[in-house]
């Protein structure tokens, strides 16, 4: 399982809370412990608590993380914080994993105050992951490199800095810090699963599934080992072969892999199936960001049928689902993804307004997910608007993006820039400018297809036969996949 930089955070810090406790008969209270620079190489990152009970209960919280049990962590932590509401550690982890807006906002207060008493260690990485769950990303950045340094062979950091890079798209450099991760330590669970993604991401399946198949090896027992499994299997376009690992997985847990199942049939074909397992997903998935993504998935079963109008009703059901449990950035996505294929250019444009209010409206939507997911309306509101002939409005989209590009690095931001400068320099006939903008949006199905193009009017075969065979090996359960993918595969068949 790899689908986000937090459950990716919250994975490879599993073991930081059990690596570094007070020696017996010392306490670690915030009260007496001054900040001090850890410059030894082989030192891992301290956990500041006046608690022993607590530390414990971090502890235990980081093992459920590593395993992807993480509502089972965000219990323990809240525990945690119970015996001891200065453990900064302990609130940035509830801040980032609570659906409660009220709650995340008060946690994260706490670390941050508490966070002055800790370490120079701990600050930092609160520092960093303050700044990444804000959108300050220079801050974030300039704090994740401050660590590295100080604790240059802790492969926790390695980790956590390898899966950011991996957010960033930046799988080769990613997969070096992970390497340097497994060289302290070959069996770290964290490193493994996480570097397999890295060399899948980069089409080299076969080190992929050898690293998976070492990390199932080294946690034989716990159902997440057998998810990754199965996801690099269907990376691949092994469908049949990673049904039988996300079945093994259930059969540990039987609430873990079921969005992993639905994807996978939806990817296959058999989106009846799919249907099935996504409404099933919704009520009895372990993780509760699973049982949201699946009220998002569940309608792009019609969009791989070309039943639009059943993909409206759906998506129209999952969006006013979302709105009555405050669940601003879903009930957004569920409108900017109608907007994708509506044929129809103002009904399209409808569907990003009412996305965007969607966004203004959700208190629990955090400033990140605002500004990503902002950036995603702006950039299909050029493409539409072009489309309908609307200059104007098209270009009043395109500076307000390119406005956020460049006050903010936000991968999701920069690409959607990308992406929309892009297709703007298609629409005017510039194709060789529009390469290097439509390259920047990677595995973007509809900027892949808009490559092809670009590279077949520039005379490039070569380019342009390299972009479609990666197009049609994609193998990802997107609504861009879903609208793309079909079309490039029926043609490569003919």
């Amino acid at each position: 399982m790899q689908r986000t930089f937090l459950i990716a955070l919250l994975f490879c810090l599993s073991v930081a809370g059990a690596a570094r406790e007070a020696p017996p008969g010392r306490s670690s209270s915030p009260t007496t412990t001054k900040a001090k620079k850890t410059p030894v190489a082989t030192s891992v990152l301290p956990v500041t608590t006046a608690s022993a009970q607590a530390r414990a209960l971090y502890r235990q919280a980081m093992t459920e993380s590593m395993n992807f049990h993480l509502d089972r962590a965000l219990a323990k932590w809240r525990d945690a914080v119970k015996l001891d509401s200065d453990f900064a550690l302990a609130n940035l982890m509830i801040a980032f994993r609570t659906q409660d807006p009220k709650e995340a906002k008060a946690a994260l207060r706490r670390a941050n105050a508490a966070v002055r008493k800790a370490t120079d260690g701990e600050r930092l990485f609160v520092r960093w992951v303050t700044g990444i769950r804000e959108g300050n990303f220079v801050t974030g950045i300039a704090a994740m490199n401050d660590l590295m340094a100080m604790y240059p062979r802790d492969k926790q950091m390695l980790s956590l800095a390898g899966n950011w890079l991996m957010v960033r798209s930046s799988y080769d450099r990613a997969a070096d810090l992970l390497n340097r991760a497994l060289a302290v330590d070959p069996n770290y669970p964290p490193a493994l699963n996480s570097a397999a993604y890295a060399y899948a991401q980069m089409g080299d399946f076969t080190k992929a599934i050898g690293l998976i198949r070492h990390y199932a090896e080294v946690i034989p027992n716990e159902p997440n080992a057998q998810d990754s499994y199965a996801e690099i299997l269907r990376l691949a376009g092994k469908f049949d072969e990673a049904i039988e690992h996300y079945r093994a997985a259930l059969k540990m847990a039987p609430g873990f892999s079921i969005m992993g199942l639905a994807d996978t049939y939806a990817l296959k074909g058999d989106e009846a199936k799919a249907r099935a397992e996504y409404t099933r997903c919704q009520e009895q998935a372990e993780m509760s960001e699973d049982r949201i993504l699946c009220h998002l998935q569940y309608p792009i079963t019609y969009v791989w049928e070309k039943n639009y109008r059943a993909a409206d009703e759906a998506f129209e059901a999952t969006a006013k689902w979302a709105h009555q449990h405050d669940l601003g950035f879903a009930e957004a996505q569920a409108h900017r993804m109608m907007a994708e294929y509506q044929p129809d250019d103002p009904a399209a444009l409808k569907h990003l307004e009412r996305a965007a209010v969607a966004l203004g409206e959700h208190a629990s939507v955090s400033k990140s997910d605002h500004e990503d997911e902002m950036a995603r309306i702006l950039r299909w509101r050029v493409v539409r608007a072009s489309h309908a002939g609307n200059r104007v409005l098209a270009a009043k989209a395109l500076q307000e993006l390119e406005t956020m590009a460049n006050a903010q690095q936000s991968e999701m931001v920069q690409r959607s820039y990308h992406a929309a400068m892009g297709a703007e320099l298609i629409d005017e006939g510039k194709p060789a400018e529009a390469i290097p903008h439509l390259g920047e949006d990677v595995k973007d199905a509809f900027s892949m297809a808009l490559l092809v193009k670009a590279y077949e009017q520039t005379d490039d075969k070569n380019g342009a036969a390299a972009e479609r065979v990666e197009l049609i090996d994609q193998h990802i359960p997107t609504i861009e996949n879903a609208l793309v993918a079909p079309t490039f595969r029926s043609r490569a068949r003919q």
